[in-house]
């Protein structure tokens, strides 16, 4: 597992800014949601960073990704990447290198809150930092920033870690049109007992139970992929409890409709109640519309602010 970071992800002890994420943070990026920490950066922090992310650019360091799908036109993210932004001989790297220093405590928090340890174990230059640049106009897509390795076939085994949590700091120097991060949360209530997100031995929700009348909340559906069965299969399960037949896992599994998912269910009345985390996407419907049982959270890119959630 490991940090994503952009936009100049950091996390800065200074004395006009907050020196840790505050627990509620954790509790809510816990619960699937969105952590919101304003002034977590003191402003002549943001303003270094600011300053050094601008004369990177000037520099011409930073690269538009090939394979963005994500964008709904090209060449309008630009990224500096985490070699360049590591390399603390170019710019303020200074205050990069404070930034890397301090992601060192935060990184051990998250693995003690969020119960990830692998987090102290993955190597710190594991753990990505990138500052990002939009044109004018820009969006991106709605998306889940990381899959199962076993829905992405044997490019996701290529990769010793994944992500798991992704932070995100804006370095606007004055409020701006657009920019919004736009969140979706669950409606319903989820199980108080639930984990959200990821396990601690690296399994990924996939899904929702969704609340029924016999079970007014939500449970997260996670792919198990540690069955230990000779065929190497696959299985989706609801706590400790194994919902599903085994099966083969591969990156069809997102791009099939519900019902392919839902026949793998042992309990007819279980698989009536699931939905993926993500809408079929298909070349003609490439930005479906969102299913119910969400509602939309919208977060302004103001300086200084701390946004994290669960990747």
């Amino acid at each position: 597992m490991k940090l994503h970071a952009a936009l100049a992800c950091a996390l800065i002890c200074a004395t006009a800014a907050l020196e840790s994420v505050p627990a509620d943070a954790f509790q809510s990026v816990a619960r699937g949601n969105v952590a919101v920490v304003d002034n977590f950066l003191a402003r002549d922090v943001v303003a270094a960073l600011r300053g050094d992310a601008e004369e990177l650019w000037d520099a011409g360091l930073y690269s538009a990704p090939t394979r963005d799908t994500k964008l709904k036109r090209r060449n309008e993210r630009f990224v500096l990447r985490g070699s360049v932004w590591r390399d603390f001989g170019v710019g303020r790297g200074t205050a990069r290198s404070r930034v890397a220093a301090t992601m060192d405590k935060v990184r051990d928090a998250c693995a003690a809150r969020l119960g990830r340890a692998d987090l102290q174990r993955t190597p710190p230059a594991r753990h990505e930092f990138s500052y990002t640049r939009f044109a004018p106009g820009a969006s991106l897509a709605r998306h889940v920033d990381e899959h199962h390795e076993e829905t992405k076939g044997t490019e996701g085994w290529r990769a010793p870690t994944r992500r798991s949590v992704t932070w995100l700091v804006y370095l606007n120097e004055r409020d701006v049109a657009g920019g919004r991060l736009r969140a979706y949360e669950r409606r319903r209530p989820i199980a108080g007992d639930a984990q959200v997100g990821a396990t601690a031995d690296g399994d990924l929700q996939v899904g929702w139970l969704r609340a029924s009348a016999a079970d007014p909340v939500e449970r997260p559906v996670f792919l198990a992929s540690r069955l230990h069965d000779k065929e190497g299969n696959c299985a989706l399960r609801v706590g400790d409890a194994v919902v599903s037949r085994p099966f083969h896992a591969s990156p069809t599994l997102y791009v099939n409709a519900d019902f392919v998912l839902q026949s793998l269910f042992l309990d007819a009345s279980l698989a009536k109640r699931f939905q993926r985390l993500e809408e079929l996407r298909t070349p003609l419907n490439p930005d479906p519309p969102i299913q119910g049982e969400y509602e939309s959270r919208d977060v302004a890119p103001l300086a200084g602010r701390l946004v994290m959630y669960d990747s």
